[in-house]
């Protein structure tokens, strides 16, 4: 809906994200938390347990770390590593129940993105549920890189959305709207440089099957040769 696009850009308009300020307005406009992970009840160099609400794998080297910004902080946090140019980790977020046609999604990670001297490009990817064959897997909503040169990138656009800086929080915050005509994303990332805000349409065969998993991943790209880490700190979503 028109008014949740322009609500969701007012509410990063600060110059500092509280990240708990926002799940309040999430959570507290009537819809169905679909989606939260926080990381805090697994011990540090283990692989993540279980989210609060929803169901999660992981591929590659993901662990849970200490706060990258604290060290005796109890606050924990994802890491994605990546050790080899070719390969990459991820983290699947797969939501408790998918957000069909007809609801509102927003949906919130709070990342950072360390250290500055060896940066790497990073997606995150917004799909549908796993589909029933013979046809595809899933369909892709959208996604949103975060390449080494500090550029946000949206759906491979040659033009980038925005820029962001190393060893900064960078905060997602998108709001889908499946059963508009054409259905469309708004897309907010903040990261310290200039902010990313955006509508995107989404593919229609993509919004009928609705948003059933998000998927963050460390590059594979083959002309980025860069190692590195990434850290997650939340991630949540709600559907109305």
């Amino acid at each position: 809906m028109k008014t949740l696009r322009i609500t969701l850009r007012k509410r990063l308009r600060p110059s500092v994200i509280v990240l708990p300020v926002l799940l309040i307005f999430l959570y507290g406009c009537g819809a169905r938390v679909v989606y939260r992970d926080r990381f805090d009840s697994t011990p540090i160099g283990q692989p993540p347990g279980p989210p609060q609400i929803g169901t999660s794998v992981i591929g590659g080297d993901v662990l849970i770390a200490e706060n990258p910004f604290n060290d005796i902080s109890p606050d924990r946090w994802l890491q994605l590593r990546r050790r080899d140019p070719g390969t990459f980790s991820e983290y699947v977020a797969t939501l408790a129940q998918p957000v069909t046609r007809g609801a509102t999604v927003a949906l919130l990670g709070y990342v950072s993105v360390i250290p500055a001297t060896d940066p790497i490009a990073m997606t995150v990817l917004f799909e549908t549920p796993d589909l029933t064959p013979p046809g595809p897997t899933r369909f892709e909503l959208l996604h949103i890189d975060l390449l080494a040169n500090g550029n946000i990138r949206v759906n491979d656009e040659p033009t980038a959305e925005g820029t962001y800086n190393f060893r900064t929080s960078i905060t997602f915050l998108i709001g889908f709207d499946l059963d508009a005509s054409p259905p469309v994303a708004t897309i907010v990332v903040r990261g310290g440089a200039e902010d990313a805000s955006t509508d995107v349409e989404i593919p229609a065969s993509a919004a009928a099957a609705g948003l059933g998993q998000v998927r963050v991943v460390t590059s594979n790209f083959t002309d980025d040769p860069k190692l590195g880490l990434f850290f997650i700190n939340d991630i949540s979503a709600t559907g109305s």
